[in-house]
């Protein structure tokens, strides 16, 4: 798979992969049936087509996270264990779960992060996420797992698609083979990021109430 995103015309752009233009639309009908289900009085589709879905809302602070699971992985296990439990996440460290445990990790969590060997499949197979109807937005932080693997004149075949294809609002996966230290520190400063962005959304929000309740100390009425 070519890595079209470091082409220098989408450097500063946001750049998303998707299987095909059906799978878009597959996505976006989806996200509208969601909405309609935990929202009153939404937005009928029209000829199978959503009219106007919104983009889903992932709060980093409901992960699960599953990490080192084979328990060979001890460096970035000292890296984000401690870290992981100061974030207040739940998950699993150097043990495996079963499968049952981390299916409805995917259907109650906001984000699922695995730091590991591959995708994860072994944990989880693929035909076990394709059953879920909802799924966590999902960081897939193996070696090539992102990879997808074709099989002739079918289908290719992959833990990125299913994920999709459960729900996953989106997925952040390795293309390549990547070392184990490489993929800690870009791990390591995407969550930070993301927190940071969080943050920052919520310190703006606080300002709003806090002007809010200044004005209404005042009293100021509308005339």
């Amino acid at each position: 798979m070519l890595p079209w995103e470091n082409l220098p015309v989408l450097r500063n752009q946001q750049v998303y992969r998707m299987p095909s233009v059906s799978s878009i639309r597959a996505t976006l009908i989806k996200c509208c049936q969601d909405q309609q289900q935990v929202q009153k009085g939404g937005s009928p589709m029209k000829q199978g087509v959503p009219s106007s879905p919104s983009i889903p809302l992932i709060d980093p602070l409901d992960s699960y996270y599953l990490l080192n699971p084979s328990g060979d992985l001890s460096s970035t296990q000292s890296e984000f264990e401690n870290w992981f439990r100061d974030q207040d996440f739940e998950g699993k460290c150097g043990t495996a779960p079963a499968v049952e445990e981390l299916a409805e990790a995917l259907r109650s969590h906001d984000l699922f992060i695995y730091f590991g060997h591959g995708s994860g499949a072994q944990y989880i197979p693929e035909h076990e996420v394709k059953k879920l109807e909802s799924c966590a937005a999902t960081l897939l932080m193996g070696c090539s797992s992102g990879s997808l693997y074709l099989h002739g004149c079918y289908a290719p075949r992959g833990a990125p698609l299913c994920y999709l294809f459960a729900g996953s609002p989106v997925i952040v996966a390795n293309l390549w083979e990547v070392t184990d230290k490489d993929i800690d520190r870009f791990g390591k400063s995407m969550l930070d990021a993301i927190l940071r962005e969080r943050s920052n959304v919520s310190f703006r929000c606080d300002q709003c109430d806090t002007l809010s309740d200044k004005l209404e100390s005042l009293k100021i009425s509308d005339r």
